[in-house]
């Protein structure tokens, strides 16, 4: 039996180096192969992005994947916005093999984390009006719904949904936030 937020011993979710950029595009394809209704981009566009575009991507933001034994099956991003004390959780995906897991629960867990370590007081998303279980994820999470898209793009429609953590009302995290396979600190 598992228990909700626990993921099984043989799966891990870490934050990955620039120079695991090829898992980050594996996972990201895998997503917009899966579900592209609800992401803000194309298997075309991401396939055709340089090494430069990968590895700043991995460089300036969090990327934190989901592993099974070796096997990479989740991606979430934390991302820097135009607002200093603000970052974005977007591109939230588990294979649909592992959901139900824990494993997304673990990777909402990570980019709050990181956003909190960071100092920001705010962590916002974008989610598709009709992916129920993503809002369910979220809001199990403590994120607020707190308005809608207005205009279409990166993958929303006018009136999908815009949600809010107020992480200034969370413990700061303990926790060491892993990086690559040699581990170290960020």
């Amino acid at each position: 039996r598992l228990i909700r937020g626990a993921i099984p011993f043989r799966m891990t979710v870490r934050r990955l180096e620039p120079t695991e950029w090829p898992t980050a595009l594996n996972l990201r394809v895998a997503a917009l192969t899966e579900s592209p209704g609800a992401f803000g981009s194309t298997v075309v566009r991401e396939r055709g992005l340089p090494l430069a575009t990968w590895q700043a991507r991995l460089t300036g933001n969090a990327w934190f994947a989901a592993f099974d034994a070796e096997i990479a099956v989740g991606l979430a991003c934390g991302v820097h916005t135009e607002t200093p004390d603000e970052r974005e959780l977007t591109g939230v995906w588990v294979a649909p093999s592992h959901r139900g897991t824990g494993l997304g629960d673990a990777l909402v867990t990570s980019v709050r984390d990181w956003a909190a370590l960071q100092g920001a007081h705010r962590l916002t998303l974008e989610v598709v009006r009709i992916n129920e279980s993503a809002i369910d994820l979220y809001t199990r999470h403590g994120f607020e719904v707190v308005g809608q898209t207005e205009t279409p793009g990166h993958g929303l429609r006018e009136n999908d949904i815009v949600m809010s953590l107020d992480l200034r009302r969370l413990a700061r995290p303990a926790v060491r936030i892993e990086r690559g396979p040699s581990a170290g600190t960020t």
